[in-house]
């Protein structure tokens, strides 16, 4: 359940998240069930009040966030399976002319066979923006995954979350962010504005073991992050990219990965 705080913009993200989530059926996002404009919350810390609360479909599976930082990254196999499973979700999206605009671990859940659900659309835009010419340009979402781009104000929804997409498959191999902001002051981006892979690479694999990043993976990434949107990789191109069409796990030997962690978790 999702229950926003009181205000008149807060009422007014509730109605459009509601919009878009009524609007959305597809199996690796999560699903609306209920919604109330005025239902009765009491919390710890506040009285009995009024306010907003969308009930959503139960994700048993837990959060992204939690596995990945209390246990740490996946393999490369499970990864490529989120990511595939992430990637068909913001197909889907597109499709339908919705831009989230907020991917990240956090808002990232799994269902009871740990299959994954993109959540939270409080952010979400039509695509298409306000003059039908599908550029953007409100600067929100979360420093670390919002593209570069987005801080001219002029952008796509789609290139955004294709940015983060690579955000969080960066995230789920490694275990931690390949940087901290795509804003000038972060150095570790400024080297992929600058095309300076090889040394960003080199960064990143101080302590790995030779080989961590493969190649195809690297390219990937390199893709993913790009400063410049048209070099980032289309629906179509990932279908064909060598990283993407490794070794993919079963929805089988997913489940008891992700059930072996899980344990962990409690």
């Amino acid at each position: 359940m999702k229950v926003y705080h009181p205000g008149a913009s807060k009422e007014d993200a509730f109605k459009i998240e509601v919009d878009f989530l009524t609007k959305l059926n597809f199996p690796h996002l999560i699903n609306i069930v209920d919604s109330r404009i005025n239902a009765t919350v009491k919390t710890h810390a506040r009285p009995e009040e009024k306010r907003p609360v969308i009930v959503l479909e139960l994700a048993e599976g837990g959060e992204l966030f939690d596995f990945l930082s209390k246990l740490g990254k996946f393999t490369p196999e499970v990864c490529r399976a989120y990511t595939k499973q992430l990637v068909a979700a913001i197909r889907y999206l597109a499709e339908v002319g919705v831009s989230h605009r907020d991917l990240k671990p956090e808002n990232i859940l799994f269902d009871s066979q740990f299959q994954l659900k993109v959540s939270d659309f409080g952010l979400s835009r039509d695509a298409k923006g306000n003059n039908n010419d599908f550029q953007l340009s409100s600067r929100v979402g979360t420093e670390g995954y919002k593209p570069p781009e987005m801080e001219a104000g002029k952008y796509t929804g789609l290139q955004a979350d294709i940015f983060a997409t690579g955000v969080v498959l960066f995230i789920m191999y490694n275990g931690t962010p390949p940087f901290l902001s795509t804003k000038g002051h972060d150095r570790i981006y400024k080297l992929i504005k600058d095309k300076n892979f090889v040394k960003f690479w080199a960064l990143h694999e101080k302590n790995k073991p030779p080989g961590f990043y493969p190649d195809a993976f690297k390219r990937l990434m390199n893709s993913f992050l790009s400063a410049e949107p048209d070099r980032r990789p289309s629906f179509e191109s990932l279908e064909h990219d060598e990283w993407m069409k490794g070794d993919d796990l079963m929805s089988s030997d997913l489940f008891a990965y992700m059930k072996t962690k899980a344990d962990k978790l409690v």
